[in-house]
């Protein structure tokens, strides 16, 4: 079976997440992702339990539930507290691995651990081990289950949200999560370029929807910028937003240019877009203060204004 593209797995774990009636059925969603993607034996997800200070392991793959079910460890111990108490990903060598994670099969498989965060806020951690290949696991493999963690992370938190509430508000339920995600889409801080200021606002024509902006700068050089327009207002709609984002930043890592970038994009997710009849607009620029030159590329949205401020005048 030929290996998925980030974009591929994130925009099928969007779809099927936002399908699921309960909180168990995305964390078995999640999991059995997670081991196909990874090719894994094990895999389990600890969501953290505020009054306790401690992570509690709510869903796993290839452990006894009897003993899984009663797992929980304080913020900061173990490798799982650590990663969760820093908000920082971590791959652990085999050298430094506990030993009952050294079984005859895969006694080099690492540990993968990621912290997953809102905004901000870890809210939890995924910890991935024992790959069938016996091959230990690469910064790639990191680099996605970091990004993959973003989606998790998101949808684990407002999920928390809607089992809150009873059936006869889960429909407006749903708009506020819908809105919540859009918000957190948006750039929090703009990025810290010599010679650039940057910033912007959105006001939706509804109160909720699936746009967004984004700037951000990968070698802290050049600036990214982006806006774009995912069809529909519900949480599937906001989810797709959310997985585009993240791949715009992982895929801005291997395309020199908007084009190439929005093309890629475009080969992954345009047949299944076309079958949910859904869309995505987007203009993406890549501004280099050096040369002074905007390169950028439209993919189906509204032209954007280019303000001249030498001429004090604005061209489409």
């Amino acid at each position: 079976m030929p290996k998925k593209e980030p974009l591929e797995i994130i925009h099928l774990l969007s779809r099927a997440i936002s399908q699921a009636a309960k909180l168990e059925e995305v964390y078995d969603i999640m999991l059995d992702e997670l081991v196909n993607t990874f090719g894994v034996e094990r895999a389990s997800i600890m969501h953290f339990q505020p009054k306790s200070k401690t992570l509690k392991i709510v869903a796993a793959r290839g452990m006894d539930p009897e003993i899984w079910k009663n797992i929980s460890i304080p913020v900061g111990e173990g490798a799982s507290g650590a990663a969760f108490s820093k908000a920082k990903p971590v791959l652990i060598e085999k050298k430094k691995m506990s030993p009952k994670y050294k079984t005859h099969s895969y006694m080099i498989a690492p540990v993968l651990s990621f912290p997953m965060k809102v905004g901000k806020t870890p809210i939890g951690v995924i910890n991935v081990t024992d790959k069938k290949s016996r091959e230990p696991f690469t910064q790639s493999d990191l680099k996605l289950l970091t990004i993959l963690s973003d989606q998790v992370a998101a949808y684990m938190h407002l999920c928390d949200l809607l089992e809150r509430v009873k059936s006869g508000e889960r429909a407006k339920m749903q708009l506020e999560m819908a809105h919540t995600i859009q918000q957190r889409l948006l750039p929090a801080t703009p990025p810290n370029i010599k010679g650039i200021d940057v910033t912007g606002f959105l006001l939706p024509a509804q109160k909720v929807g699936a746009d967004y902006y984004d700037f951000f700068s990968i070698d802290g050089k050049n600036l990214e910028l982006c806006i774009a327009d995912v069809s529909g207002h519900d949480v599937s709609s906001a989810l797709l937003a959310f997985a585009l984002r993240s791949c715009i930043h992982s895929e801005s890592l291997h395309n020199e240019t908007p084009a190439a970038l929005v093309t890629a994009m475009n080969k992954l997710l345009f047949n299944d877009l076309l079958k949910a009849e859904q869309f995505i607009s987007l203009v993406y620029a890549k501004f280099q203060p050096q040369t002074k030159i905007l390169t950028y590329t439209n993919a189906g949205h509204n032209p954007p204004l280019l303000w001249k401020a030498r001429e004090k005048k604005a061209e489409w």
